[in-house]
């Protein structure tokens, strides 16, 4: 998954799958997430929802903020 927004372009890295009453799961490949919400959807939790993970940056040692 990419968004273009005006000169900027951003690559889902990975993908976190949400549903009711389960814990978090993170995936790499869009496929394996859409199959994790749609099966969480069907066994009983009612609904899955997908969301794309975009790098911002990330601290390194000596509390520093490297961006992406």
């Amino acid at each position: 998954a990419s968004l273009l927004s005006g000169s900027e372009r951003y690559t889902a890295a990975g993908y976190l799958v949400r549903a009711p009453k389960r814990a978090p799961r993170i995936t790499t490949k869009q496929e394996t997430a859409v199959a994790a919400a749609l099966a969480a959807a069907r066994n009983g939790s009612g609904r899955g929802e997908v969301f794309a993970l975009v790098p911002v940056g990330k601290a390194v040692r000596g509390a520093e903020w490297r961006a992406a």
